[in-house]
């Protein structure tokens, strides 16, 4: 499912995306610890940069697409990273359930295990 600059519906979750995070939502969840290594390994101009991140990929979940509940304003290296199976703090491989527990950890465990829910109710693939 591919969206651009013409689909009303998407603009106007993004918008109410922005409005409830206002930023990245996973700096919001680090020690202070962890954001100075974030901050020592990730391109500045990428943490300064905000994306509307699904938790489930629409590829994957496209009936998650417009659910606010899995879109999350996150700075683009740790987007591109949990995107990839990647700690999103060191750029390192990570297994799905560890990064599964990065999205626990950002919008919460409630949240996450019902999109979960959600998505394998319809029997849609969650396989990477």
């Amino acid at each position: 499912m591919r969206r651009d600059k013409n689909d009303t519906k998407w603009k106007n979750v993004k918008e109410k995306v922005s409005k409830r995070d206002k930023s990245c939502r996973f700096i919001k969840k680090l020690s202070v610890k962890e954001y100075l290594l974030l901050q020592k390994v990730a391109p500045r101009k990428l943490l300064e940069t905000l994306d509307h991140a699904h938790v489930f990929a629409v590829s994957l979940v496209p009936s998650l697409c417009y659910d606010e509940r899995n879109i999350v304003l996150l700075n683009r290296y740790s987007h591109h990273n949990l995107d990839n199976c990647k700690h999103p703090i060191t750029g390192e491989m990570i297994t799905r359930e560890e990064r599964d527990s990065f999205w626990k950890r950002i919008i919460g465990e409630t949240t996450f295990l019902a999109l979960e829910e959600q998505a394998t109710s319809k029997e849609e693939i969650l396989n990477e």
